[in-house]
């Protein structure tokens, strides 16, 4: 029997994707996507792990590409383009009163606090989210089975009564290998019906 439920963040509760920031950056800077990505998905996978500052990744970014630093706009980009999923966030606030839950997200610092000011901060004031692991501030990352271990260990979770859902085929794919019931998401229609499945409504 399903207890607990874990959930990601980005592309799930918020609707951004890295590919989001990318499409605005090169818009922002006339530089490709390719040529973006290449430069920023190492920097953005450090950050994550908590093994960066973001004073030191503009810095990469900016003598990289020779401009300014402001231009990277890590923090006011994601402001932009983040939104709350306002159906996901209330399917949390009605499985909250039957389940615990939890969120596991890959997330750097800067944009976690951001995070937390749109939307999440509220969610564990009130008690709906039980606890957060967050990639920068534990060193691991999804996929990684020790982040997902972590998670169940401050829930008081077992693997078998816990659900979790992200947007990556990886994440799902490392929860599963730890024998959690994991779900990929795409939209909110998709996630309910495969919830349900699990006895979740």
């Amino acid at each position: 029997m399903i207890k607990y439920i874990i959930s990601d963040v980005g592309g799930v509760l918020i609707n951004f994707t890295e590919q989001k920031y990318l499409s605005y950056l090169s818009k922002k800077v006339n530089i490709s996507e390719k040529r973006l990505e290449h430069v920023l998905l190492p920097l953005i996978i450090t950050m994550e792990y908590g093994r960066m500052d973001l004073d030191h990744a503009e810095k990469i970014f900016a003598d990289h590409f020779n401009i300014q630093r402001s231009k990277l706009e890590w923090v006011e980009g994601y402001k932009k383009i983040a939104k709350p999923n306002k159906k996901m966030l209330a399917l949390l606030r009605k499985l909250s009163k039957h389940y615990k839950i939890g969120l596991i997200t890959n997330i750097s610092k800067s944009r976690y606090r951001e995070c937390m000011r749109m939307t999440l901060g509220r969610l564990v004031k009130k008690h709906i989210v039980r606890d957060a692991v967050v990639s920068s501030y534990e060193g691991l990352r999804k996929p990684d089975r020790k982040i997902y271990r972590l998670a169940l260990k401050r829930l008081g979770a077992k693997a078998s009564e816990t659900v979790f859902f992200d947007d990556r085929k990886e994440n799902v794919d490392g929860a599963k290998l730890i024998g959690i019931n994991a779900i990929r998401f795409r939209n909110y229609k998709q996630l309910v019906a495969d919830l349900k499945k699990l006895g979740v409504k």
